[in-house]
């Protein structure tokens, strides 16, 4: 199973020619390929070090928010993940295989996680992996992907004790954001029979303040076909640890305060026809509506004995979406940046996705001549713009910039910078 997350970027020219009474506009759309990255080269394993570094940091802090003990970090179970991370950009097998190598192919170390993990010299009770690809440098994005996506969230919130991740990159489509897809693999263990997770796990957490409102069912194996790369509401989920049988009779979402109406929603207990036994989520239909409280139930049984959950949380304060920008301007100095930030929303999916540049110029145009602007994407909320070697100066004038963005739920917001 794994994460996708690939975001198309646009960017558009846009000149008006002055050489008679009659203005003329042209809009042309080019590759993002050719004016996405303002380093493109491959990232160094160092860098990806760092980013495989930074999704472990954001585990063990989502995990310590819900009341779980931090991962200890496994070397054997990092080269388990590192190989399989490998396998999958050297063969591009992600779509096809996920979790499975096959023998004979560049890079095999074993048909299943289980033993690849072995081969690393990790001997183990339990194994799980989790694999999640963004097009973004983020390794907390890898992370937070895992966790918003139901099936994958119990591994990310198990009772497993250590775990080991690796983050590598293959070339990106044509249109993407950024020039390289971002394939990161976790594989988690537990050297023991001990079961650490004793009490029930839920999530958003009792008391969470500013939970997500809503989640794009992108996951595979799907849990809820019928509504694939549709927005939904935030997956609420509960577990135990794997030594106990959790039932769900009943999972319900009211308002608090409200009228007393279950919010509707679909309950799923099954993963891929499988039972799950110690696990079970509930996704509204709806995204969640902002600064509300909810309590959330569950009836049911752990090992035969009645359990009625009850818990609350509050969704994120409503602030209107936003683009920031470090300058009004782009100074004439080549490599010069602005760095624009889209905030508020969702606070989801976050698209800075249209980075217009117009001019007017007297004369002739050559079009080759008029490309002074670069992207970068270090995050879904960040774009970095650079100034290329172009004047806008002589035959052009009026040069700006409009940058546009969006989040989960389709709203746009646009902000014009001038370029000297």
């Amino acid at each position: 199973m794994f994460r996708f997350t690939n975001q198309a970027l646009r960017i558009k020219f846009i000149f008006i020619s002055f050489t008679s009474l009659l203005c003329l506009a042209v809009l042309l759309s080019i590759s993002n390929n050719a004016h996405s990255q303002n380093k493109p080269s491959i990232p160094s394993i160092q860098e990806l070090e760092e980013l495989s570094k930074s999704a472990f940091e954001r585990i063990n802090q989502r995990r310590a928010e819900v009341g779980l003990p931090a991962f200890k970090f496994n070397k054997n179970l990092q080269a388990s993940a590192a190989a399989h991370a490998n396998y999958i950009v050297t063969n591009n097998s992600l779509g096809l295989e996920m979790h499975n190598e096959t023998a004979g192919k560049d890079g095999f170390t074993g048909i299943i996680p289980s033993d690849r993990m072995k081969r690393a010299g990790y001997v183990t009770n339990g194994t799980a992996e989790n694999i999640a690809m963004t097009n973004y440098p983020d390794g907390a994005l890898s992370t937070d992907n895992l966790i918003a996506a139901p099936f994958h969230r119990q591994a990310e919130f198990s009772s497993y004790v250590e775990a080991g991740d690796a983050m590598r990159v293959q070339q990106a489509s044509p249109g993407s954001m950024n020039n390289f897809d971002y394939v990161y693999v976790i594989n988690f263990g537990n050297p023991g029979a001990s079961d650490i997770q004793k009490n029930i796990i839920v999530y958003p957490a009792p008391n969470q303040k500013s939970a997500p409102i809503d989640w794009i069912v992108n996951e595979v194996p799907s849990p809820w076909p019928q509504m694939d790369g549709k927005r939904v509401g935030y997956p609420i989920s509960i577990g135990v640890g794997p030594l106990v049988t959790l039932t769900v009779q009943s999972f319900s979402l009211i308002v608090v305060n409200g009228n007393g109406i279950p919010i509707e929603g679909k309950l799923v207990t099954s993963e891929g026809g499988k039972i799950m036994k110690n696990f079970a989520f509930w996704i509204p239909l709806n995204p969640l509506e902002f600064d509300t409280v909810y309590q959330a139930r569950v009836i049911g049984t752990i090992n035969g004995k009645a359990m009625d959950q009850k818990w609350q949380f509050t969704t994120l304060a409503n602030v209107p979406l936003a683009l920031t920008s470090s300058s009004t301007s782009l100074s004439a100095e080549p490599g010069s940046t602005v760095k624009v930030q889209i905030s508020g929303g969702t606070n989801n999916e976050y698209k800075i996705d249209e980075i217009a540049q117009s001019w007017s110029s007297k004369g002739a145009l050559n079009k080759k001549d008029v490309d002074f602007l670069k992207v970068a994407h270090p995050k879904p909320d960040t774009a970095v713009i650079y100034r290329g070697e172009t004047p806008c100066s002589g035959d052009f004038s009026a040069c700006t910039v409009r940058v546009s963005g969006s989040d989960s739920s389709g709203k746009k917001v646009s902000i014009n910078l001038s370029v000297k």
